[in-house]
């Protein structure tokens, strides 16, 4: 049994808590946030673009702390879940990883390429794992989408369109401070970019366009990432406060085959043939948030690394997201993908 410590509690800290409350192989032990309300269980304050709001925990079992750094040092934490702005990721991982926990990180993983690489070498001298919760690899529909293409049952993929979109997310406070959260095509688009390099691998060039005015209510962008004779077009945007859905789609075009799947439309996974039939294949069963950590958990379990999710790729994804902000600054211009990345 893996024991667990979450740190932070807004968002995507009650989606964690959610997640691991009553797992088989985990237990949670501890849990630490800023805010004493909440490490008394009353949750009932966050909530977030794509979940019910939160409620009150029992909490009298748990060893609680408002300061990180307790947590980490927590001899009965193994595992520790970092659930705090991207700004501070990089400091509480390295903490954790220099004492031998496991971490499963949220994403996007960092904002600098100094953090990333100091993440990538605590990783590598540690004793623990590390892991950044990219759900959208473990999300049933694009998980299972994956698995097909790789599978080549329907061909070669000719191009794909990923869109992401959300009210603009006053949650929290710090999501709309650029330093802090590196914006929206880092904090939300960041799930279609890191896809793409999971289905297709790095692409050869990228290029973007879009608007940002915060202020104003939108930061919004279209992007192109290529791979040769196949284009990935991505389409994200954080669209004005309040009722604004939440809503994520994709659509992969194949030789034989178009797998879709739009949440809007109440769609889920469909392969629409060439021969003009269609299939609903079978998925695992929950979403994204419960298969990343499911896995994690087994990984630690069974001693090994988490090769459905590595730290360096979600790293890479951090660089890919930065030159698609060049780009969009830059009106469009492209921006090649240093062939050093890949190697």
């Amino acid at each position: 049994m893996v024991k667990v410590g979450i740190i932070g509690l807004g968002f995507m800290g009650l989606t964690h808590l959610r997640a691991f409350q009553n797992h088989s192989k985990a237990k949670l032990v501890a849990v630490a946030d800023q805010v004493q309300e909440r490490l008394e269980g009353d949750l009932s304050g966050v909530f977030g673009n794509s979940m019910a709001p939160g409620e009150r925990f029992d909490f009298s079992e748990l060893n609680t702390y408002q300061d990180a750094n307790d947590l980490i040092n927590d001899p009965e934490v193994e595992l520790v879940s970092i659930c705090l702005p991207t700004s501070i990721h990089r400091e509480l991982t390295v903490k954790a990883l220099e004492q031998g926990k496991n971490v499963l990180c949220e994403k996007p993983m960092a904002l600098s390429a100094e953090d990333l690489e100091a993440m990538l070498e605590a990783n590598e001298k540690s004793s623990g794992k590390l892991m950044i919760a990219q759900c959208i690899r473990f999300w049933p529909d694009y998980r299972k989408a994956r698995e097909i293409v790789h599978s080549q049952e329907l061909g070669a993929v000719l191009g794909a369109r990923f869109e992401r979109r959300s009210c603009l997310p006053t949650w929290g406070g710090w999501l709309m401070n650029e330093e802090l959260s590196g914006g929206m095509i880092l904090d939300l688009s960041i799930h279609d970019i890191d896809y793409s390099q999971h289905l297709l691998g790095l692409p050869d060039y990228v290029r973007s366009t879009g608007h940002c005015d915060i202020k104003g209510g939108y930061d919004v962008y279209q992007a192109e990432l290529n791979y040769g004779e196949a284009s990935v077009y991505i389409e994200g945007g954080w669209i004005f406060p309040g009722e604004y859905p939440f809503s994520m789609a994709f659509e992969i075009m194949c030789e034989k085959g178009i797998l879709s799947y739009h949440t809007a439309l109440e769609r889920p996974l469909t392969i629409f043939k060439a021969d003009g039939s269609k299939e609903v294949p079978e998925l695992l069963s929950g979403d994204g948030y419960s298969g990343e950590i499911d896995y994690f958990v087994d990984c630690i379990n069974d001693g090994k690394e988490p090769e459905l999710s590595p730290p360096e790729e979600s790293a890479l994804s951090v660089k890919l997201g930065h030159l698609l902000k060049l780009s969009r600054e830059k009106r469009g211009i492209i921006q090649e993908v240093p062939e050093i990345w890949s190697e």
